[in-house]
């Protein structure tokens, strides 16, 4: 909008190249340094509820905001101050005491369930908002406590976990080779594996057995029959001992239909020495498990090591944990960076990731933490599209039909249309009905084979 911007101005950041963080941030003029031709701007409350410095910003990267939203933006200012302040007063709630995801405990100091105490069990959760600690033990279930209540053990104190010295993990590269029914796709520690031979296949070859009549005749490699899950937990163990790091994986119920061992003793360790040699497919899994649970500091951690290892999947994942979009982990007092998360996003959308490329193509259609450009927008769209991405497809044809950072192109966005919502995209079937090309429900037909 047009005007003058002084002293007290209403206005907001834009097209800064070093500062992308301010970029769409709305903030104050406090005043203007004459030497260096910059107006002083004071962005946002700081995370202790301090005001934070001013930053000296070019004209040219500052618009006035419409005098209505000025209360807007008091009100908000206000509101983060006052958030900032109440998580001073009460740190504790914001993190959970020095003990981790999975820790050995026993049960003490309960006055109205005494039998109770002198239970061991295992941390399984932390809930910021009451402060306590969810354990699960073997004998009394999954109890609620206080952490006075929960006193350390001894890991080695635990049932199971004496097996270590068995159940030596294979040290290597994690090459696991490529699939042995389609001899294309690289197989790693997540993909489908059997307890009966030990063999792996690639998800694209189990869910094409899953579909066909050749399940019923059991395992397509010894063709031993399906087991139950009693026996697959046995021959899982089997291959414990042989050192296979994907029995370590599947123990711990992350992947195929075994379920979780009774023995949480023995699951620990199996946790534990996947994460230990550094196998990122666990380690994401462990990280991940560690933030649902309200472990947020090493829930990060892990993902940090898996991402570091060069899994896509972890950048992905750390990216929306920074994402201010969703604010998933919000309540367990994580900070969002809409920087960090472009980063990550970037990196995982390079690797291949589809969830990635969608995510970073929306970075770029708002402009939030980068330059807004469309033509940036439609290229990681059209990337995260031609990975099976249902949603970037309904985005990528929503700028086919506008031409937005492409040549308008009706018939390749209905084609793209039609794919997102024959895949269950509900907002794109809306739109295909409303299209009035053919009777309702037409897009339930599969689409043209090139998509």
């Amino acid at each position: 909008m047009d005007g003058v911007i002084v002293a007290g101005s209403l206005v907001r950041v834009m097209g800064l190249a070093g500062r992308l963080d301010l970029n769409g941030q709305e903030g104050q003029v406090v005043s203007f340094d004459e030497d260096k031709q910059r107006f002083a701007v004071r962005v946002c409350v700081g995370s202790h509820g301090e005001e934070t410095p001013p930053v000296l910003i070019k004209a040219a990267n500052l618009e006035l905001v419409d005098s209505g939203d000025a209360e807007r933006f008091h009100k908000a200012q206000r509101s983060r101050a006052a958030a900032c302040k109440a998580a001073i007063v009460a740190p504790a709630a914001a993190s959970p005491p020095p003990m981790c995801f999975h820790d050995a405990v026993v049960v003490q100091g309960l006055q109205a369930k005494p039998h109770f105490n002198e239970q061991l069990g295992i941390i399984t959760g932390w809930t910021p908002g009451t402060g306590r600690f969810t354990v699960l033990t073997a004998e009394c279930g999954t109890l609620s406590l206080k952490p006075a209540n929960c006193k350390p053990a001894v890991l080695d104190a635990v049932e199971g976990t004496d097996l270590l010295e068995q159940y030596p993990v294979v040290q290597g590269d994690s090459d696991f080779g490529g699939c042995s029914i389609c001899e294309d796709n690289q197989l790693t520690l997540v993909s489908p594996w059997l307890s009966c031979c030990g063999q792996s296949m690639c998800n694209d070859c189990a869910i094409a057995l899953s579909s066909s009549d050749a399940t019923v005749q059991g395992c397509p490699f010894c063709r031993s029959p399906h087991p139950t899950q009693d026996t697959a937990v046995d021959n899982i163990r089997k291959h414990l001992r042989r050192g296979d790091p994907r029995a370590f994986y599947n123990f711990l119920g992350a992947a195929g239909p075994m379920g979780l061992p009774t023995n949480f003793g023995e699951s620990e360790v199996c946790a534990r020495a996947l994460c230990g040699r550094g196998y990122n497919e666990a380690l994401m899994s462990h990280g991940h498990g560690c933030l649902e649970a309200g472990f947020a500091q090493e829930g990060v951690q892990h993902l940090q090591r898996a991402a570091e290892g060069g899994l896509a999947e972890a950048h992905c994942h750390l990216a929306k944990v920074f994402d201010s979009d969703g604010q998933t982990y919000s309540h367990l007092g994580l900070i969002s960076s809409d920087v960090r998360a472009l980063e990550h996003y970037t990196i995982a959308a390079k690797m291949g990731n589809s969830d990635a490329a969608a995510a970073l193509g929306a970075f770029y259609f708002h402009g939030r933490a980068c330059e807004q450009s469309f033509e940036e927008c439609v290229k990681w769209y059209r990337v995260a599209a031609q990975g099976g991405n249902k949603c970037a497809m309904a985005n990528l044809a929503e700028c086919l039909q506008q031409g937005r950072g492409c040549e308008k192109d009706q018939q390749t966005c209905m084609k793209w249309l039609h794919t997102a919502a024959y895949l269950g995209d509900r907002q794109s079937q809306i739109t295909c009905d409303r299209s009035q090309i053919a009777q309702e429900g037409w897009w339930r037909n599969p689409p043209p084979p090139e998509f």
